[in-house]
């Protein structure tokens, strides 16, 4: 849910973030080692993978402007359809408002 509520919090700001800001979500490991998940979780997906995607994201010069976008990895992909839906964007964003007492 929290990985979820991120993403639609993407593609909202994404939508009234002015020029020159940019905001993207990452996907950037099946199983990257934490504190939750150890080491060795799964075979086909390494702690460095999801570094190099996390670097790639940041440095690529071909996604400068590029906004609301989810990436899976190192590629573009579709997330959750509820993170598309503007009606849980925006009561993501009004909750969020008075969370945080904004």
């Amino acid at each position: 849910q929290a990985k979820l509520a991120q993403i639609t919090q993407t593609f909202e700001m994404a939508g009234w973030l002015g020029d020159g800001v940019t905001v993207t979500a990452l996907y950037p490991s099946t199983f990257m080692p934490t504190k939750i998940l150890g080491p060795g979780m799964d075979p086909r997906s390494t702690g460095q993978e999801g570094i190099d995607a996390t670097v790639w994201l940041a440095a690529r010069p071909a996604l400068d402007g590029v906004t609301g976008v989810y990436f899976d990895v190192q590629q573009e992909a579709r997330a959750s359809e509820q993170a598309y839906d503007p009606d849980a964007q925006r009561r993501l964003r009004e909750l969020s408002e008075q969370l945080v007492g904004a």
